[in-house]
């Protein structure tokens, strides 16, 4: 079964009645009791950057590509989804103020290495302390060193962590933390920090998850792009104006019949293209 086959029935972010507050409301209910206790241990630390709702939706992230790998230990990617930010929490407050400076670029290896140890280390200590090895008995000790090494780098690690029987559940915490960055939500919230609109944003977004390496998984890819359609879709409806000009480049040519098939293709949709000859044109 090919990868748009497997996404049939993926349905993206309802804006309409998403719980925009970041305090679980969209998640609680899908998890498991030991799950709900490392939620609620971590939420008075997560969303330190000024992402109100980032650690939500990438829970609801990581549960949703573990419907699609059966593999996957869910035991440690829920818990390392939960805290794996949590890091910038412990953080003092001026050295986390350090990101929103005009400096952040100096500061930023840092920032991210050190969000990275303070992270590891309350994962480590707070799970110890709830009891979570005792409740995954046998496999608990495994479990709780997989999830740390995860949060230890999970910004700075060149590809995945190769570990065999953890590679795959490194792969879909991080990608999950990446499909943030789509949502309305991530958008919005970027924009007036980084002085620039919700449409630079979803281009330079685009052209990020192209890279090679990007992404562990091939269906986290097609969920992003499903995500950012669907935020763009949610972000015209909310606009006041209904029309706006734009100047947009692609750094080189490219005719307006090609255009249309890229357009088509990133929809997903099946559309075929037909020409009105008897309207005027550019010879």
């Amino acid at each position: 079964m090919d990868i748009k086959e497997k996404l049939k029935f993926y349905g993206p972010i309802d804006y309409t009645r998403w719980d925009a507050s970041g305090k679980g409301k969209n998640v609680l209910h899908l998890l498991d009791a030991c799950e709900t206790r490392i939620w609620h241990e971590a939420l008075p630390y997560q969303d330190k950057r000024n992402d109100p709702g980032h650690a939500e939706h990438v829970v609801y992230f990581a549960l949703k590509l573990l419907s699609y790998y059966p593999d996957a230990k869910r035991q440690v990617v829920i818990p390392a989804a939960i805290l794996h930010d949590t890091g910038w929490g412990m953080m003092p407050d001026e050295e986390r103020a350090l990101w929103s400076t005009p400096a952040r670029k100096v500061y930023e290896p840092f920032l991210r290495q050190r969000h990275q140890d303070l992270g590891k280390k309350f994962a480590d200590e707070m799970l110890s302390r709830i009891g979570f090895m005792e409740y995954h008995k046998e496999n608990g000790q495994k479990y709780k060193e997989h999830i740390c090494e995860i949060i230890s780098q999970h910004d700075t690690r060149p590809g995945f962590y190769s570990l065999d029987d953890c590679a795959i559940n490194d792969g879909l915490a991080r990608d999950a933390d990446k499909l943030w960055r789509p949502t309305l939500t991530a958008m919005l919230i970027e924009s007036p920090r980084s002085k620039r609109t919700v449409e630079e944003i979803s281009r330079d977004e685009l052209a990020s998850f192209e890279k090679p390496n990007f992404w562990y998984s091939p269906i986290s890819k097609e969920i992003a792009m499903f995500e950012m359609i669907h935020a763009m879709n949610a972000y015209y409806k909310k606009q006041k104006e209904k029309y706006q000009i734009y100047n947009v480049g692609y750094s080189s040519s490219i005719s307006i019949k090609d255009l249309v098939k890229k357009i088509i293709e990133i929809s997903g949709k099946d559309l075929k293209i037909e020409f009105d000859s008897t309207k005027p044109s550019i010879k």
